[in-house]
C-alpha cells in the first residue's frame, strides 16, 4: 500500500501546477519518492557544494553560457553552463550542481560512470525507475536536498543534487 504522505505530496504538487509549469531541471516527483528522507547531508560535485558562493565557481572560468530563469522560490535565479558542469544559482548561492562528466564526483566519490550497485553501497538500497531506456535512482534528504541519478545499462550517465523547492 502507498503511504499516504506520498500520495499527499504528489497530489499537491500536480494541484499546484509546479509540475506542468517548471522549467528547470529539479526532479519534482523524487520529492515523493522517498516516504523517510535521510538524514541531512552535505551535497555537491566534485569541489563544489551546494550553498556555495557563486564565486567559488571563478577557477571554472567563464561559462559557455548564462541563461536566465523565472525565479520560482527565489528572488534571482540563473544557470551557468560549464563544458562540464551545469550550476544553478538562486539568490547568490549555489542550489543545483548536474554533471555528465566522469572527472566529478559526489562528496562519498561516486561518479558519472559507476554501476548502480556502487549507488546502492553507498546510499542505500533504493527502487529504481524507468524512463524509457533510462533508470532514474533519486534521494532525498532532511534539510531539503536531493541527489539525482540518471543511468543507461546499470551505470551513471548523470548526476544532480539541489535544493527541493519549499
Amino acid at each position: 500500500m502507498k503511504n499516504p504522505f506520498n500520495i499527499l505530496l504528489t497530489l499537491l504538487l500536480l494541484g499546484s501546477g509546479v509540475i506542468a509549469f517548471n522549467t528547470l531541471p529539479i526532479p519534482f516527483g523524487i520529492s515523493a519518492s522517498v516516504a523517510d528522507p535521510s538524514p541531512e547531508k552535505q551535497l555537491g560535485l566534485g569541489e563544489f557544494r551546494l550553498g556555495d558562493l557563486p564565486s567559488k565557481l571563478d577557477i571554472l572560468g567563464t561559462p559557455l553560457q548564462i541563461l536566465k530563469h523565472p525565479p520560482g522560490n527565489y528572488n534571482t535565479y540563473a544557470r551557468l553552463v560549464y563544458p562540464n558542469l551545469i550550476v544553478d544559482i538562486g539568490d547568490e548561492r549555489i542550489v543545483v550542481l548536474t554533471t555528465t562528466d566522469g572527472s566529478l564526483a559526489t562528496p562519498d566519490g561516486v561518479r558519472v560512470g559507476d554501476s548502480l550497485n556502487r549507488i546502492f553501497e553507498v546510499y542505500g538500497q533504493q527502487e529504481p525507475h524507468s524512463q524509457e531506456d533510462i533508470q532514474v535512482v533519486s534521494y532525498s534528504f532532511s534539510g531539503g536536498s536531493y541527489l539525482y541519478f540518471k543511468l543507461e545499462n546499470n551505470r551513471i550517465i548523470e548526476i544532480s543534487c539541489g535544493f527541493l523547492p519549499d
